[in-house]
């Protein structure tokens, strides 16, 4: 997982989102086979969609037990 990359990726997301005034709907972007640890990228996601207006929403794959997003990142939905 680049962390780096992922936060310009978010970064254009969020420019095209505000733009239209689209929500973002994602998976745990790179926290399965890609490596990397939701408490860092739960923070990039925060920082550049659900802190500027950006409604989203993370959904988990069925049968993944995972803990339950909504205390830890307020702005982000779980669905």
């Amino acid at each position: 997982m680049r962390y780096n990359a992922l936060e310009h990726g978010l970064t254009v997301v969020a420019e095209e989102a505000l733009q239209t005034e689209a929500s973002v709907h994602t998976s745990r972007l790179g926290c399965g086979e890609g490596g990397g640890s939701w408490s860092i990228v739960g923070e990039l996601v925060q920082t550049c969609l659900s802190c500027k207006g950006i409604r989203v929403t993370v959904y988990d794959l069925p049968g993944q037990t995972t803990k339950t997003m909504q205390s830890l990142l307020p702005g982000i939905a779980v669905g």
